[in-house]
């Protein structure tokens, strides 16, 4: 058992998937500021803490993927994973690297999705450090 979000959201101008989740996050591709945001980077840090703490990783013993918001917790878990292995490599390098070697084939995007991924990740990071540190 693991903690799922389902979430699935395309920018009305562009239709490309994405979540925005901070105030100043746009659509990667169009740069379509919509006014809606979702508090993905919470519900994604407490998903992972869940991991960390029930399976000893941020990666859960089995996933399915249900929804876009899905698709990135999931690729996101690989992320924090990798970085709480080799926490010497910069968080925004590691998700640049991550994304053009290990992202799936369909997942969606290319050099505006890698960009928006990798500070996704960064700032699910940051939340997860700051859940940790405040127990």
């Amino acid at each position: 058992m693991t903690l799922h979000i389902h979430y699935d959201h395309k920018c009305p101008k562009c239709e490309t998937p994405y979540v925005p989740y901070d105030a100043e996050v746009a659509c990667p591709k169009c740069g379509l500021l919509e006014a809606d945001r979702y508090d993905f980077v919470s519900e994604a840090a407490n998903s992972a803490l869940f991991n960390l703490n029930e399976f000893g990783q941020y990666t859960p013993m089995m996933w399915m993927v249900l929804s876009f918001g899905d698709e990135l917790l999931s690729q996101a878990f690989y992320m924090l994973e990798l970085h709480r292995i080799a926490s010497e490599l910069p968080f925004n390098d590691l998700g640049q690297i991550y994304y053009d070697k290990f992202a799936p084939p369909d997942f969606p995007g290319s050099d505006y999705m890698r960009q928006y991924f990798a500070r996704l990740c960064e700032r699910i990071s940051e939340k997860t450090d700051e859940l940790l540190a405040n127990g």
